[in-house]
């Protein structure tokens, strides 16, 4: 007896889930910023980070953000004695109420 394969693939949020969950979360906490497609901003705090994302804890209300947004987010990095900000384009992935689940997009 073999076992029988579905005949549809999984569903696209399925399918960015694993590939959100495929990298392992790392306790991170700096300044960054999320910029939407319309130029709002929700600054905060990074609480942990992935090769594939970040959640940026707000205390600004996230009711206008929806899940598939794009934008940009802006976290500060150090070098040496400098600080200086890194601008990632990213997709939100999950709306909490006092925070964000960010996919970052290819950076070409």
């Amino acid at each position: 007896m073999t076992a029988e394969l579905p005949t549809t693939p999984p569903s696209a949020p399925l399918a960015s889930l694993e590939k959100i969950r495929s990298e392992d979360r790392f306790s991170y906490a700096r300044s960054m910023i999320f910029s939407d497609q319309h130029g709002e901003k929700w600054p905060g705090t990074t609480l942990d980070v992935s090769l594939n994302g970040a959640f940026l804890k707000t205390n600004r209300a996230t009711a206008g953000i929806q899940v598939g947004d794009h934008g940009v987010v802006e976290v500060e990095m150090e070098q040496g004695n400098g600080h200086y900000m890194v601008t990632i384009p990213c997709q939100v992935a999950r709306v909490a109420p006092h925070g964000l689940g960010l996919s970052f997009e290819d950076m070409e």
